[in-house]
Formats: structure tokens, sequence, C-alpha cells
């Protein structure tokens, strides 16, 4: 064979080994949701490369045996080649007394060349391509690979056959079926998802409710009964109108006398829309509709399937007494999925969190300080962004709570905190430490998170209902995530606002 011939024939073997590895890597990445996707969208080459992923094992195997071919032709034919080639442009390595040793040179040096072009040209550029755009390079592979794969059908059949003999031998079970996603897998994909800007934060924490949907029970999102309003028939009209007025709900359970004793419950439109007159004995009765009775532990998602099969918006919650525990609604059940629902009666929480953080002056590279240091740097810069509080005041109530108990709470997190006389708002800021500060926490992981929170004196739940918000935000990981991420105040506003408008709270 000539030299330049068998210079083609290495080159056109490193091609092969590249389409090979190619049609590997893109059979493993590409997932089998992909491949539909393109068929919905009339691609005909994904039907056939849907046969190819059910089939993975045999075409794995048939990829393998073309990889160890091209590449053992390569050995054969290509580092004698190479030697030729290096040995025609450097005649005088294959002169003089030191022939032997400089024919060995020529083949070393082929010995390099030929791997470093089988390594970059063969292996990782066609790599790359298959774990970055696997969905397009199978298509591009898909129908040589199948001819193949025919061609080579019998004698894989014995090497498949011995291969599965060997793995049985070692404990090893196959199987040819697509490995399903755990919900922990599930949830880093979509972040990864998220984080490179295909999905949105809001759409997110909705998956994000939508995985802790099925682990929620009625007893985590129901009224208590101390908080339950209701009517009851053997009442004057009058007191039950004023129950109506104060509350401004559109329905209610309907009790003989007592909440335990309830039958049902009142749809307002159906006394007023209707023309009736509710004060008249019996109307009541005559009107209330069926009321749906639920366990505290029930699951809330076959609660949303009982509302939807029995068309109620609301269950009365008992325990094994048949005592009444509880009041669920559809919004209840609702909100766990999209947030909190409010309608054109409910006000917006006036220590909402957005409302009360301070983005713009927060810091998001707070330098690793001692921990007195630390609260004296953050409440130095909130006194200077909002001079509206006595500083040596928060700073002696701050230090007096620190020495007693520490402001670290867990998780990476800290809420150093104090109620001041002279604040009519709360102040919140925000500080991210990326090395981690070393305060005293009971899992014993350096502080990255830092929210100082000065409150109302006056005003003791502002400082409950943040404290509550900001631990339900820190308790989701996708969040906590995000905040360990945030580089400016216009990413940690959006966060917020974000868990607000999708978190229940």
């Amino acid at each position: 064979m000539s030299l330049p011939l068998q210079l083609l024939v290495a080159a056109l073997l490193i091609l092969l080994n590249a389409f090979f590895v190619l049609a590997e890597f893109a059979l493993v990445s590409v997932r089998m949701t992909q491949l539909e996707e393109l068929l919905a969208r009339g691609q005909a080459r994904a039907r056939v490369a849907i046969r190819a992923k059910k089939q993975i094992d045999g075409f794995l195997s048939a990829i393998q045996l073309g990889i160890t071919m091209a590449s053992l032709g390569l050995g054969w034919v290509g580092e004698p080649a190479m030697a030729k080639f290096i040995a025609y442009v450097f005649p005088s390595l294959a002169q003089g007394p030191a022939q032997l040793m400089s024919h060995s040179a020529a083949y070393f040096l082929a010995f390099i060349l030929i791997t470093g072009m089988h390594v970059a040209l063969g292996e990782q550029v066609p790599k790359l391509v298959g774990i970055k755009a696997p969905e397009t390079a199978l298509l591009w592979v898909i129908t040589p690979l199948m001819w193949f794969y025919y061609a080579t059908y019998l004698p894989m059949i014995l090497l498949n056959k011995l291969a599965q003999a060997v793995l049985h031998a070692s404990g090893f079970h196959p199987s040819e079926k697509e490995l399903s996603h755990s919900e922990e897998e599930l949830r880093l994909i979509l972040e990864h998802t998220q984080e490179q800007g295909t999905l949105s934060l809001g759409r997110l924490l909705m998956f994000e409710n939508l995985f802790d949907f099925g682990k929620t029970s009625v007893r985590d999102v129901m009224t208590p009964r101390d908080s339950i309003s209701f009517i009851c028939e053997n009442k004057p009209w009058e007191e039950n109108l004023a129950v109506m007025r104060s509350r401004h709900f559109s329905r209610y359970p309907l009790c003989a006398s007592a909440l335990d004793d309830a039958t049902g419950y009142i749809v307002l439109k159906d006394l007023f829309i209707d023309g009736v007159e509710p004060s008249r004995p019996g109307v009541l009765r005559a009107r209330q509709r069926a009321v749906v009775t639920v366990s505290e532990d029930m699951p809330i998602e076959k609660l949303l399937r009982e509302f939807q099969e029995r068309g109620s918006h609301q269950a009365l919650v008992r325990d094994g007494a048949g005592k009444v525990t509880g009041l669920v609604t559809l919004e209840d059940v609702l909100e766990e999925l999209v947030g909190e629902i409010r309608d054109e009666l409910e006000n917006k929480p006036p220590t909402a969190l957005g409302s009360v953080l301070d983005c713009e002056h927060s810091v998001f590279d707070l330098p690793q300080l001692p921990r007195f240091e630390m609260l004296r740097f953050l409440l130095d810069r909130m006194h200077q962004a909002q001079p509206v509080f006595d500083k040596e005041a928060a700073w002696k109530l701050l230090e007096a709570r620190e020495k007693t108990f520490s402001c670290a709470l867990g998780q990476e997190t800290a809420f150093p905190h104090a109620r001041l006389s002279d604040l009519t708002r709360p102040l919140v800021l925000f500080a991210r430490c990326d090395k981690g500060l070393d305060l005293p926490a009971p899992d014993g992981k350096p502080v990255k998170l830092v929210f100082m929170i000065l409150a109302p004196f006056t005003e003791p739940t502002f400082q409950l209902r943040i404290l509550s918000q900001l631990s339900q935000l820190l308790s989701n990981r996708a969040l906590r995530q995000r905040l360990l991420r945030v580089q400016t105040p216009a990413q940690l506003s959006e966060l917020v606002h974000a868990f607000e408008n999708k978190i229940p709270l």
C-alpha cells in the first residue's frame, strides 16, 4: 500500500472512531423526552433514534465494537504510515550509523502524533459535541448507526450474551429500561435549568411546591378550631349577620348551636341572590350544602381530588371522636401550589419581607469579621442608610442578646434582632459572607447568610412575622442556594418577591 493511501486510511479511521464516539455520548446523554418532542415536531429520524434509545444496550455494544475496530485499525495502519511519512520528510533519520536508533525515534514520534490526533479528533471533540448537543448529534449519526447495528447484529448477539453472563456472574443485572430520576435529581435539574435562564424563578418555586405537595397533610394547612367563623340556625339572625359582616367570607359552616354539630355550610349567594328571607325559621337548613368531612392526616393531594369530585370548596376537619378540630378550604390547598392568594377584601400584610428588606444597602461580600465586630459593622451600615433609630441603644440590645443567645440558627444562617422603642416600622438588612463566619451554631456550620432585624418595641408581632417568613424562605433549598449566589440588589429583590408570591405564608 502506497504512503498517501496509508495516510488517507489512517485519517478515515480517526473519523470513523469520532463517528462512533459521537454516537455513544449522544445516545447516552439524550433524554427520551427530547426525542419525543422532536418526533412531535415532525422530525422523522427521531423515530429511529427513539428505537435506538429503547434498545440502548444493544446499540452501545455495536458502538463499542466499532470503536474497537477503528482503534485497532488505526494502530495497525496509522503508526507505520506516520513513521514512513516522518522518514520521508526527515531522510537523515533513516541514514547513518545510528540508523536503528533513528528508526525507533521515528516510530516513537509517529506513535505520539497518532495518539494525539486520535485522542483530540477521534475522542475529545466528538465527546464534547455529543454531551453539549445530544439530540442534534444523534440525528446526524442515527441512520448510518442503524445500518451498522443491523450489519453486526448476529455477532453482537453472541458478544452480548457473553457480556451479560459475566455481569450476572458478578452480581449485576443489566436492564434496557431508561432509568428514572429521583425527586432529588429532578430538583437539581430544575435548579440548573433556572440558573441557565430557561426557567423563571417563580416557576421553579412552583415546581418546588409541587414536590412538597404530596407530603403535606390537612393538619398543615387547616384553620384551627378557635379561628373558625360559623353561623347557628338556633341563634337570632342579627347575630349571624354580625359574624358575616365582621369576617367577609362567602361560605360559613352551619351548626345547630355548636361547631361540633355542624351539618353543612351556607353559601351567601344562595341566600341573597335568590331573595329568600334568611331570618325565617328553617330557611338556613333548607339552603345548606353538604359539607365534606376529613381527618387531619389526610394528604391535601387526596383532598384536592375530593373537592373536585364533590364540587365543594371547604371541608370540616374532625378527630377520631368526631370533634371539629379545623376547617380547610380549596384556597388553602391551592396556596400550597401557587403561593398566597388574596381576594379584594384582603390587604397585604404590613410586615411582608419585600417591603421591609433594604435590598439597596445589603452586603454581598461581607468580610470574615469576629462575631461582635460583624454585628457592629451591619448595625453601622443599617443606621447610615436609615438613621431613624438610636444606634447605641440598638447596639446595647444586640450585644446583650448575643452574649446570652447566639443569633446563628443553623443551616449557615443567623438572625440578629432587637426591638427598639424609637422605631415605628421594621428594618431588615441582608449580608452574605462566602467564606463563612465563626458563630456558635447548633449544627456547627459557619454562617454565610445574615439577616439583621430591628422592629418596633410596641409591635412584637412584627418581629415574629418577619422571623417566620425568613425561616420559611431559608428552609427552601432552592431559595437558600440562590441567596448564596445573588450579586446585586435587583437580584435580591427579585428573589424575595418571588418567594412572597410563590411560597405559602
